[in-house]
């Protein structure tokens, strides 16, 4: 029994296909884009290496998908991804009421039912990731940012 391309034994690698290492090429340059906003003390280059890192995120999950050759899809499939799209749109629009504290609430649980649906349920729709991924990409934006640019 050999090691597959697509697996190792601490645990899954970034898939050897076209989107893995594009991937893995966004992934790194949106490392750059934070030393280098670190570095240079530019706000703007902070956030597009985020929204990068958003993207190598959302890329190498469907690298993920297609080297299993599972369907990906649009809309959620299971119950518990239509549960993420929900939170999420609840947290939206409680956003807007001016309720913070339970909009953030409402997209976090988006994120543990976008990661329920994903891991227990194969949830394999494009939007529960990328609503999953918002939330958790958007806390660590913050949480570096107030290290990068100290006040």
């Amino acid at each position: 029994m050999g090691i597959s391309p697509t697996s190792h034994p601490s645990g899954p690698r970034l898939p050897r296909t076209a989107l893995g290492w594009w991937a893995a090429a966004v992934g790194i340059v949106a490392a750059a884009g934070v030393v280098v906003s670190a570095a240079t003390g530019n706000a703007a280059v902070y956030t597009l290496a985020f929204l990068f890192a958003l993207v190598s995120g959302v890329l190498g999950f469907l690298a993920m998908f297609r080297s299993r050759s599972e369907a990906t899809y649009f809309l959620p499939r299971t119950p518990v991804g239509r549960w993420t799209v929900g939170l999420f749109a609840a947290g939206f629009v409680l956003l807007f009421l001016r309720l913070a504290p339970t909009a953030f609430a409402a997209a976090f649980a988006a994120v543990a039912t976008g990661l329920l649906s994903m891991l227990r349920y194969g949830e394999r729709s494009l939007l529960v990731l990328v609503l999953m991924l918002l939330p958790a990409v958007f806390l660590l934006y913050f949480f570096l940012g107030e290290f990068v640019f100290p006040h």
